[in-house]
Order: structure tokens, then sequence, then C-alpha cells
């Protein structure tokens, strides 16, 4: 039947089974987190909050480079949630 998978964990990657996440669905949520981030940080969010994001930013460079593009889309979703307020808004 199906095959069994912990977002993150790498098994379903390592057992060559695909991603049910697409490359480019990643980058997308990657770059529009780091955008975030970007405007956060130009608003004077705290240090503290930027210095995390920076975290997340580097974990989801990591998953994304080694083709884990569920762990990317969830910390980079992570972030937007977290800057909710400075994330792209779709053109109106």
């Amino acid at each position: 039947m199906g095959t069994f998978m912990v977002p993150g964990d790498g098994f379903a990657l390592r057992m060559g089974v695909p991603s049910p996440v697409r490359r480019e669905e990643a980058l997308a949520r990657m770059t529009a987190a780091l955008e975030a981030a970007k405007r956060a940080k130009d608003a004077g969010v705290q240090k503290s909050q930027i210095a995390e994001a920076k975290g997340l930013l580097k974990k989801i460079i990591r998953a994304y480079e080694r083709g884990d593009f569920v762990t990317a889309v969830r910390h980079a979703d992570t972030i937007l949630q977290r800057f909710a307020l400075y994330a792209t808004r779709g053109s109106s």
C-alpha cells in the first residue's frame, strides 16, 4: 500500500520514494520565507527573532540541497507563520 513517511526524517528520500513536495514548490516557499524575514528585519523586528529565522533559513537551505523538500517547506512555513504580517501578499 502506501509508504509511511514522517516529514523531515529523510527515510522516504533514502528509500528512493519521491517527495510529496515538488522542488519548485519548495523553492517558492523558501524564497517567500527569505523575503518575509528580510521585511521583518527592515521593519525592526527583535534581533532574537531574526536570529532564529536565520537559523531556520540555514536549515531550509540544507534540506533543499539534500532533496528533502518536505522539511524545507515545513521550516519555510514556520517562518511565514511567524512573520505573516511581512509575507508577500498576492496581487490585488
